[in-house]
């Protein structure tokens, strides 16, 4: 799957072309990797690893669901670590989705006749957990896009979030830490 990264990294570039600064370091992590391909995707690889998530737009109401995390107390969209399971990083994503809110009939939006293509590409700081034994490291967060008409129930995972939100997307484009995401999701709805 490693050659298929660059592949979407190089697909994603030429629709996003002024973020290449932003994934210098995803494309040095995943140049650099001299292991099995699985590496860049493996939780306890202490440099860095990919992951995805999702967010979901509720079209009627104009929400975004959002899950506050656990452990990190945050509003964050569903997402997680690729698993053995998962032939594809949109998988990851809608199988991480599927787990934590129960959500299955999603309609991703596309921004490339390749459906695995993401509409961002995240990379943020994970800070050391000593707790569960885990170094300081990189997340790679490929983001996908879907809809759905409107808001119905969500079934969280206990384990991993308190509770959830729907947050008028209006709202999170007054937040900085959504902003930037929350203005690309605008442009590309408002493109369709």
């Amino acid at each position: 799957m490693k050659s298929n990264v660059k592949a979407i990294v190089t697909t994603y570039l030429k629709y996003f072309k002024n973020e290449l600064d932003s994934l210098n370091q995803l494309i040095t992590f995943v140049n650099q990797s001299t292991k099995e391909d699985e590496d860049i995707f493996s939780s306890t690889n202490a440099v860095g690893h990919i992951t995805a998530s999702g967010f979901i737009y509720a079209k009627k109401e104009q929400m975004i669901l959002l899950l506050e995390h656990k452990k990190l107390g945050k509003l964050l969209q569903p997402g997680g670590h690729v698993e053995d399971v998962d032939n594809t990083i949109l998988e990851t994503a809608m199988r991480e989705i599927y787990e934590e809110t129960g959500l299955n009939h999603l309609e991703l939006v596309n921004i490339s006749s390749n459906t695995d293509i993401p509409f961002d590409i995240n990379t943020h700081f994970i800070p050391e957990n000593p707790k569960k034994d885990m170094v300081a490291h990189y997340h790679h967060d490929f983001r996908y896009l879907f809809v759905v008409e409107e808001i119905s129930d969500i079934k969280i995972d206990t384990t991993e979030t308190n509770s959830y939100k729907w947050i008028k997307i209006s709202d999170l484009q007054e937040n900085d830490n959504f902003r930037r995401i929350i203005e690309k999701i605008n442009h590309i709805l408002n493109s369709d």
